[in-house]
């Protein structure tokens, strides 16, 4: 392909993410935790806590391996709420409880398809039946934001004079990662705002996709993004939001039938 194809792809997907009523991240994960009734909330990757601080859960736990707050603080404010300062690969493998499930996991750790991809399956495992996993910075806002390599994107940002301080790295290879080798989980990608992923199992396992290799889906770069928009199901949060309630009543009904005949 060259240049001027890829210029006129790349400008129409910059003009294509601007403002349209933005929702917010904890707008979102809130959303999403009222068709639950006492949910358990994960968050891994809570920073400053702006996003975690802000969710109405039954039960609460954070992991970071550095929490940018007062955990004294948080503790005395939240008090339904865990706090683990470890990596997310420890708390997968020593720290959480056994048996315990989540009905709602937010995954926004380290942005490197590696870890997002490590961070989700430790998720599968862990997430009740009905249960949903949210994958933050999945649409990258520029090249420079998909580099997988954080210091390398501020490098070019700064040469470059680019103003964002966004990076979401390569986490974006997770969405075709879920889309070939997860057919039994449905994915849709909120449109408005700046590209999380919502993940939840479902009835019966696709079988119209696309399949991409491993090594296929390692090598993907920015530009993937914009010329396979198919497989991020982009759509504004009210509709996915339905789909989800939609889906969950079918399934209780089906429950329903079953358990009386």
């Amino acid at each position: 392909m060259t240049w001027e194809p890829q210029r006129a792809l790349i400008v129409a997907y910059c003009h294509a993410s601007g403002d349209k009523s933005l929702i917010s991240r904890p707008d979102v994960l809130n959303g999403i935790l009222r068709l639950f009734r006492q949910a358990h909330y994960l968050e891994v990757g809570v920073n400053r806590g702006e996003t975690f601080l802000q969710i109405n859960a039954e039960r609460k736990v954070a992991v970071d391996p550095k929490f940018l707050f007062s955990l004294e603080d948080a503790h005395k404010q939240h008090t339904k709420s865990t706090f683990h300062e470890v990596t997310s690969d420890l708390y997968f493998s020593e720290r959480i409880k056994p048996g315990e499930k989540f009905q709602l996991i937010y995954l926004d750790g380290l942005h490197t398809f590696e870890q997002t991809l490590r961070d989700f399956v430790n998720a599968t495992h862990c997430l009740s039946e009905d249960g949903v996993i949210v994958i933050d910075d999945v649409i990258p806002s520029s090249y420079q934001a998909a580099m997988p390599d954080q210091h390398d994107a501020f490098r070019v940002k700064a040469f470059t004079g680019d103003p964002d301080n966004s990076w979401m790295g390569d986490t974006y290879k997770l969405v075709f990662f879920i889309h070939t080798f997860f057919p039994d989980y449905n994915l849709r990608t909120v449109a408005n705002n700046h590209g999380q992923s919502v993940v939840w199992r479902r009835p019966m396992a696709r079988s119209d996709f696309h399949p991409y290799t491993v090594a296929e889906i390692a090598g993907l770069e920015f530009l993937d993004v914009i010329r396979t928009p198919e497989v991020f199901h982009k759509m504004d949060f009210d509709s996915i939001y339905d789909e989800l309630a939609a889906e969950r009543a079918s399934v209780a009904a089906s429950s329903s039938t079953g358990s009386s005949s």
